[in-house]
């Protein structure tokens, strides 16, 4: 079983890592910046969803599969007051 959650690296940076069942295993997957929140991280059929707070009102949905190559932009939502979780 891996788990997704977010971070803050040595940088000051706001990451999205991925840890495996060993101690460990933790890899980071994409650094989003300093000045940024995760919002939010979901799965949905195996695909990582998350949600980025870039400033007030400009969120950006990004997917991963669990690799640095496989993290992309979905989406910039500027003025978009909160993405909903459900």
């Amino acid at each position: 079983t891996k788990v997704a959650f977010p971070g803050i690296g040595s940088d000051g940076a706001h990451d999205l890592w991925l840890s495996g069942p060993t101690v460990g295993s933790a890899k980071r997957v994409k650094d989003f910046g300093a000045n940024v929140i995760i919002d939010w991280i979901g799965n949905a059929n195996g695909t990582l969803y998350v949600s980025i707070l870039r400033s007030p009102g400009k969120y950006e949905l990004w997917k991963s599969d669990g690799t640095r190559n496989g993290t992309v932009l979905v989406k910039s939502l500027p003025g978009y007051a909160h993405v909903p979780t459900t």
